[in-house]
This record gives C-alpha cells, structure tokens and sequence, in this order.
C-alpha cells in the first residue's frame, strides 16, 4: 500500500536485450557496438534467452559463469556487458536487485608483456622506409595506440611546442571523434 510502489515490468531476458540493442546499444562506440553485440547475441542469449528477467540471480549468474568455455579475460567482458544491460533493466523498473554480488569470476592470467629490445627497435628503424619510420618514431616517444597514429592530422601537430593532440583515432576505416589528449614529444 505504499505510495511509492511500481510494480515491476515483466520480460524475458531475450526481449530486454532486444529492447537493450534498440534503445542503448547505439550510444556506444562502434567498437564497444560489436564486442557487446558479440557477448550479448553469442553468450547472455542462448544462456538467459527464455529466462524472465525477475527470476535471474546470482546463482543463475555463476552456472553461466562457470560453463563459459573461453578465457578467464573473455569471462570478465562478458559479464562486464552483462552488468551493463543489467543497469538499463534496473532503471526500466525490471528488476530491483543485483545478481552479480557475490559470484566468483575465473582468475585472470597475466599475459606476458611483449617488448622488443633496444638493439630489435635499431634494427626496426634502420629497415623502415617513410612515413612508416615516423610512425614507429612516434609510437616509441609517445605510447599512442595504432588507431591514434593513423588519425594524426597537421592541425593536430604543435612542433614549436612538441606537442602531439590526440583528437580522434581510426577503427575500421572510419576516424572515430575521441576525449581530446595531448602528448608531449622529445625532439632532441
């Protein structure tokens, strides 16, 4: 009899997440689109599909955990997009509770980082022709990700001030507008 009481909405975990895709999805980076259409379409779906949405809980949650059969990483973005159309069922007035408190996630191992040695960098450049010699040049300098360094325009270039803008970055052909960063560049 409280004032405040909203009854819950009812649906099934195949129908929230089409709904989810229609209205949220899109919001997302392009890449962050195809990772959370992957784990929702290959994953949450054949897993919770038919499921109604009020019956899922943490123990519902660890069986699908514990019967994924990919890597300790791969588990963790899975549920990461999990939680994240869990927070739009939440707010739709589905669901009231969260089922992920509690469940025990696979260890990660770490990978073992890959670097070239100063003498293997050497050899890079000595053997690199322009405009790929000033890519690697910049990628060494600045740690700038791939997509930063193919996005570079002259406008984003401050020599006097060796200082690189970072405004967009490249993903599958397209230049993809990003939070604006700068990085500074030794000239010497």
């Amino acid at each position: 009899n409280r004032t405040d009481y909203r009854p819950m909405q009812a649906a099934t975990f195949l129908q929230l997440a089409d709904r989810w895709a229609k209205s949220v999805l899109g919001q997302f980076k392009p890449s962050t689109q195809i990772n959370f259409r992957c784990h929702v379409d290959r994953y949450l779906k054949p897993f919770f599909g038919a499921m109604p949405v009020k019956e899922i809980n943490a123990e519902t949650v660890q069986r699908f955990v514990a019967g994924l059969q990919v890597s300790p990483k791969t588990v963790r973005n899975i549920v990461a997009t999990m939680r994240v159309v869990w927070n739009s069922a939440k707010s739709w007035n589905y669901v009231d509770r969260d089922p992920f408190g509690g469940i025990r996630l696979p260890r990660s191992r770490k990978p073992r980082q890959f670097c070239f040695t100063l003498d293997e960098v050497r050899r890079i450049f000595a053997a690199a022709e322009e405009p790929y010699k000033t890519l690697y040049w910049l990628a060494l300098e600045t740690g700038m990700r791939a997509g930063e360094l193919c996005a570079i325009r002259l406008e984003d270039l401050a020599l006097e001030s060796a200082i690189v803008h970072i405004n967009q970055s490249a993903w599958r052909g397209q230049l993809l507008d990003q939070h604006q960063r700068a990085v500074a560049v030794s000239l010497g």
